[in-house]
């Protein structure tokens, strides 16, 4: 029986993304961050489940495993970065794309400007099987997830705060299920044509670069 709550979910704050940079010497390595908003085209769609899904599976389209464009392109073809992943920010009445890596600080100018190129082969024409091994990923991390106690409240709570509403394993699996390759080339889209929030730390890391590297990543999303 589904958990309803009476309380309306809550509207997101005005997005601003910014870039911050802080220098952190007693490491040789620098850790990048960037953070573009998923919102739903339509605002009405907020207190939906579906959108936050297409997102879901977005992110591990985009970086959730060896073969994903974000990981093939920067740490595999090119060498950028030691680690590199994309996940979906949950916690929040808006969700996050992040994009994470741990680079050293001569590559990390690079590997922001590889960023682009990752998203657009992730949201470009996919391989007829790339969205359904995204979604049966997604598919499989729910289920594994709902035999932890912890977890399962946790997301309830969210879920609560969010949407005002519980969502059942079964209808979430239904709804990744029915979940589109068009749905997750809209998400790229709109995630492009976003301002990124970026953060930078490390040896090297300084102010100077985060803007430089957020300039560089707006500027590819507006090219």
């Amino acid at each position: 029986m589904p958990v309803v709550s009476d309380a309306p979910p809550p509207k997101p704050a005005k997005y601003v993304g910014r870039p911050i940079g802080q220098r952190f010497s007693q490491v040789s390595q620098v850790f990048l961050n960037v953070a573009y908003p998923l919102a739903p085209p339509d605002a009405g769609e907020m207190a939906q489940q579906r959108w936050r899904l297409v997102a879901s599976v977005a992110a591990i389209l985009f970086g959730g495993g060896m073969s994903a464009p974000l990981t093939d392109t920067v740490r595999e073809r090119l060498g950028l970065a030691y680690t590199t992943e994309s996940s979906t920010d949950q916690g929040r009445p808006v969700e996050q794309l992040r994009r994470a890596c741990g680079d050293h600080a001569r590559q990390a100018g690079a590997t922001g400007r590889r960023h682009r190129q990752a998203a657009a082969r992730a949201g470009g024409p996919h391989r007829s099987r790339a969205p359904e091994r995204a979604k049966n990923q997604l598919a499989v991390s729910r289920v594994r997830s709902s035999e932890r106690t912890y977890v399962v409240m946790e997301r309830a709570a969210e879920e609560l705060f969010m949407r005002g509403r519980v969502t059942p394993l079964q209808e979430t699996l239904d709804l990744i299920e029915g979940i589109t390759a068009d749905e997750v080339r809209a998400v790229f889209q709109r995630m492009l044509e976003q301002r990124p929030a970026l953060a930078i730390t490390g040896k090297g890391a300084t102010a100077k670069a985060a803007g430089q590297l957020a300039a560089a990543l707006s500027g590819a999303a507006s090219g």
